[in-house]
């Protein structure tokens, strides 16, 4: 089998049938995914990447070995970036976000939460926490648009370096991503799902 990236647009339920389909052509024994490191553990306290998720569930299934290619940390950072860059677009009101970690931060921890349940307040308080440390920290949609860039800069090197280090026979992520890091990969294929 011939190496392949497929850049995804990771838009709706009609992509991901033709990212199936893809999967059913190659047959590849393992995979590289666009999902953080800890993404089992995420969606034991329901917070799923439902495309990439499903994609890793549709491989699992075919018996392909799936690998994670996001640092978890990183990519984290990168969402709390999004959500300021929403609050700065006027796509969230920031009054909501501060409110909404208020309220996180005021939830009291006790010794009959279950485990998971307090991953989920320890994981939200976090959250919360860089986002509002980002929206503190810049004066507007310019300075949260440098850092997406050089989050999305820090996430591509990591995808690259896991690429390399473990060469899966298919690689599954955002096209934006697959169009930067295919110059890197000579030995792999390019194609983009939804114009298949």
């Amino acid at each position: 089998m011939n190496k392949i990236i497929l850049g995804v647009g990771h838009k709706d339920e009609q992509e991901l049938h033709k990212v199936k389909s893809r999967i059913d052509i190659y047959c590849p024994s393992e995979a590289g995914i666009e999902l953080p490191e800890d993404y089992l553990e995420k969606e034991d306290v329901s917070y799923t990447t439902f495309f990439f998720s499903d994609i890793a569930s549709y491989l699992k299934d075919k018996g392909a070995k799936v690998i994670p290619l996001e640092d978890s940390a990183i990519i984290d950072y990168h969402y709390a970036i999004e959500v300021a860059k929403s609050v700065w677009e006027g796509k969230i009101p920031r009054k909501q976000v501060e409110a909404e970690e208020a309220e996180v931060r005021n939830t009291k921890i006790t010794p009959y939460m279950s485990p998971e349940m307090v991953k989920d307040i320890e994981f939200l308080a976090s959250r919360y926490k860089n986002i509002l440390d980002i929206l503190k920290s810049t004066q507007g949609l310019e300075d949260v648009m440098e850092l997406w860039k050089g989050s999305n800069k820090k996430r591509e090197a990591y995808v690259l370096e896991k690429i390399r280090r473990y060469m899966p026979d298919m690689v599954i992520i955002g096209d934006g991503h697959a169009k930067v890091l295919k110059e890197s990969l000579p030995e792999y294929g390019y194609e983009r799902s939804y114009e298949l």
